[in-house]
């Protein structure tokens, strides 16, 4: 994180904690959900890498990592992250932007591009944004881990190669994870039905159709929460501009497990 600067910002009356460095073309960062979840925990690998190219934007989303928790329902909110997303274009400069989203972020940076021309050029990795149906893993991973166990078996579930769960990435998380207030807050977050949460995320063809930007998306083949079959073929399949990349030896986080192929895309579909 060295050529990353942190500075909180105010939207809508929530702190939010952003990293932001490097110098070029706007790129903003959006990371996916999960039990001590932050924008560093999910670019850690390749945040310096695309600070030397672009210039940076990422944040935690309002309820994860250093920024503010909401104080009423619903937590699990889509919209409102949605609209902190929007936020977030907003600060950025330039005339055009690309945006990055794992995960349930996928779909917010997918809702974005609908909406915004300025957007040229969308990367998504594990992405949400159809409905398919909620797996044990899934349940797993939106589930508090209460021990340490836990959380090994929880991050396990996000990977192929289980040694990428390192103490560095395991420290982060239990920091977070260990916050006061943090447990009750994902409880209420994630204690609704999951399936009704996956569905929160949907986008509907005619919001896909709208998509004029160039898009790569990118998935593990061996993803067990967010299977690729289910989820990415399916949206790319009807996204005007789009290229698919199934990585194999890979599960729900391409980022961690094969930074150098993320890099690699990233650097043909920014520049």
């Amino acid at each position: 994180m060295s050529r990353l600067l942190q500075r909180d910002v105010d939207f809508d009356g929530y702190r939010v904690r952003t990293l932001q460095g490097g110098e070029g073309k706007p790129l903003l960062l959006l990371h996916g959900t999960g039990p001590g979840t932050s924008a560093f925990g999910n670019f850690s690998r390749i945040f310096d890498h695309l600070s030397e190219h672009y210039s940076v934007l990422a944040a935690d989303l309002i309820g994860f990592g250093g920024s503010d928790r909401k104080t009423e329902e619903p937590f699990f909110d889509f919209d409102l992250w949605h609209r902190q997303a929007t936020f977030l274009l907003g600060l950025m400069p330039g005339k055009t932007r690309s945006v990055f989203g794992h995960s349930l972020s996928g779909a917010i940076a997918l809702k974005l591009a609908a909406e915004n021309p300025s957007i040229t050029k969308v990367l998504t990795t594990g992405t949400l944004g159809v409905r398919f149906p909620v797996n044990n893993a899934l349940r797993l991973t939106w589930s508090y881990p209460v021990s340490r166990e836990d959380i090994v078996r929880a991050s396990e579930t996000l990977v192929f190669d289980n040694s990428v769960i390192d103490e560095t990435f395991l420290s982060n998380r239990i920091e977070l994870l260990r916050t006061p207030g943090y447990q009750e807050y994902f409880s209420k977050m994630f204690g609704e039905d999951h399936q009704s949460l996956v569905d929160r995320a949907c986008l509907d063809e005619s919001t896909l159709r709208k998509i004029t930007a160039d898009v790569v998306m990118m998935h593990g083949r061996e993803d067990r929460p967010v299977p690729a079959d289910q989820t990415t073929l399916s949206i790319g399949k009807i996204l005007p501009n789009c290229d698919v990349s199934i990585i194999g030896r890979c599960g729900h986080s391409p980022s961690m497990e094969h930074p150098e192929k993320v890099l690699g895309t990233a650097k043909l579909l920014f520049n």
